[in-house]
């Protein structure tokens, strides 16, 4: 669900800049923070499924 989200928040933020409510700027920022934060959930995710192997 959490990547879900992660997905579903960069669609919006696209939209955003697409309709000019956020600059390129901005949306390479947020792109960075939302690939940022998914590799370290796949990497929590990776962890708790070692941990019940």
């Amino acid at each position: 669900m959490a990547r879900g989200s992660l997905e579903e928040t960069l669609e919006h933020l696209i939209t955003a800049f697409d309709e000019n409510y956020i600059s390129s700027e901005q949306l390479l920022h947020f792109k960075n923070q939302i690939d940022n934060c998914s590799r370290r959930l796949n990497g929590y995710i990776a962890y708790l499924l070692r941990q019940t192997s």
